[in-house]
Formats: structure tokens, C-alpha cells, sequence
């Protein structure tokens, strides 16, 4: 899943937040997946509310705090959103967190999705990984669309 796994806009405390993760991971069709497959996801805006702002806040602290029981992931110990998985020596899976991140200031023609920690890390992983194939997830596009009004997507430079 690359963002978007529950929409939790207007939830505000971690009871909000576990209630709609609970309504959305009960629906028919997640029920479904889940029990096909396992699920590898990344964070975008709506698992805290639209656009949010990624500063460091009580909500979006109570969003992470409350997404872990309802989507248990693995994380990398170098960072505090960071995933990275193997399917043995085939692929390496890198899943970024491109919205929890993304600063405020820069919003507009130098949007910045990555800190510096998150870059390093990433860079590292797929210089050291001996996988042969190594699979980048995230939540916001990497191209360069014909949409100028487009704000949410890394911009060619």
C-alpha cells in the first residue's frame, strides 16, 4: 500500500484514531486482502487527516501510536519511520515515509520529502543491499507530470 490505508480526518485522540482504523480494517474488502496477503505500507496524509502538517504534535504522535496495533510493521532501528524488508536475496523492499517528513516551509517550488536521515538511510541500504532487484515505496509520485497545479509530488530539478 503506498499511503492512504485509512482515512482518520477529524480524529484527534488515539481512541478517535483506533476507531476508524478498526472501522476501515473491518471493511469487506480489507478483510480480504489481509487474509489473501500480507501488506507492506507506507504513511500519507489521511492516516492523520488531509494534508497534515508533519511538524512534531501531540496528533500526530497519537496517529502513529494508535496505527501500530492496526497495521504492525517492522521497523528499522536507524529511524523512527523507516521499513526496509527482503524477499531473500531476490528483492529489497525500501519503504519510505515521504509525508511524515515532508517539511511545511518548503511547500511549493522546493517541496523537501525526505530528511537528510531518511536520504542517507535510503542511499546506504541500496548500496549495501545484495539483493538483485530493490523495490522503492512511497506515497507521493516520482515523475514529472503534465500537471503544474499538482502539489503533492517530487518535482524534476
Amino acid at each position: 500500500m503506498l499511503g492512504d490505508t485509512t482515512y482518520n480526518d477529524g480524529a484527534t485522540s488515539v481512541a478517535d484514531y483506533r476507531a476508524k482504523w478498526d472501522e476501515s480494517l473491518a471493511s469487506a474488502g480489507w478483510r480480504a486482502v489481509r487474509q489473501a496477503t500480507s501488506v507492506l505500507a507506507t504513511w500519507d496524509d489521511h492516516e492523520v487527516d488531509n494534508n497534515f502538517d508533519p511538524s512534531p504534535t501531540t496528533r500526530r504522535t497519537r496517529a502513529r501510536r494508535s496505527s501500530k496495533p492496526a497495521a504492525p510493521a517492522r521497523r528499522d532501528r536507524s529511524g523512527p519511520h523507516l521499513e526496509a524488508d527482503a524477499l531473500g536475496l531476490t528483492a529489497g523492499i525500501f519503504v519510505l515515509d515521504c509525508r511524515g517528513e515532508r517539511l511545511p516551509s518548503t511547500r511549493g517550488d522546493t517541496d523537501v520529502y525526505l530528511s537528510r536521515a531518511q536520504m542517507d538511510w535510503l542511499k546506504a541500504g541500496l548500496r549495501d543491499s545484495p539483493c538483485v532487484f530493490k523495490l522503492i515505496m512511497n506515497s507521493v509520485p516520482i515523475s514529472d507530470f503534465p500537471f503544474p497545479s499538482e502539489p503533492d509530488r517530487w518535482r524534476a530539478t
